[in-house]
């Protein structure tokens, strides 16, 4: 297993590190970082990068060692940002790079494999969508309850209670 990189090296470079021969401003360069927002998508994104290493292992393009290592890497890291113990790096535009930073310094040339076959939009997408259904879920459940408790408060309180939210019985 290669060593991380320490600051100042190629891995250490932006997402557009390579692309450009100067930095963006810092204006740009600030309104590009969404760590502080999508933090919040690091379940799913551990989740949607797990079924694409299965993925990459049915396509032949893992081993099933390296998959059952990447799987172990992944979870490994979503634990750390679950409980507060990961280590975020400068260079962490978003989850998206903060993870697979995560992932490939525990695994080295590996991990770095869980890039291949998908694009920073893949990401974004499938993790909001993965956010939304858990959301829509929380909301319906939330919203049963709820339903429930009122139905119960208007047969504890009878027609006084019907009255007040103004529905008779």
């Amino acid at each position: 297993m290669s060593q991380p990189d320490l600051p100042g090296t190629e891995a250490d470079e932006p997402l557009w590190g390579g692309r450009f021969d100067t930095a963006p401003a810092p204006e740009a360069g600030a309104l590009s970082r969404s760590l502080s927002v999508d933090v919040r998508l690091a379940p799913q994104d551990v989740e949607s990068s797990v079924a694409h290493v299965r993925a990459l292992e049915d396509a032949g393009l893992l081993s099933p060692g390296e998959a059952a290592a990447l799987e172990k890497a992944l979870r490994e890291v979503g634990e750390e940002i679950a409980t507060d113990r990961f280590a975020f790096h400068p260079a962490d535009e978003d989850v998206h790079s903060a993870i697979e930073r995560g992932v490939t310094e525990r695994l080295g040339d590996v991990g770095a494999k869980l890039h291949a076959g998908r694009s920073r939009n893949d990401l974004v997408v499938t993790d909001l969508r993965l956010w939304l259904l858990a959301a829509a879920r929380r909301i319906d459940r939330n919203g049963r309850t709820l339903e429930a408790r009122f139905a119960a408060d208007r047969e504890a309180f009878g027609r006084r209670f019907a009255l007040l939210y103004g529905v008779l019985p």
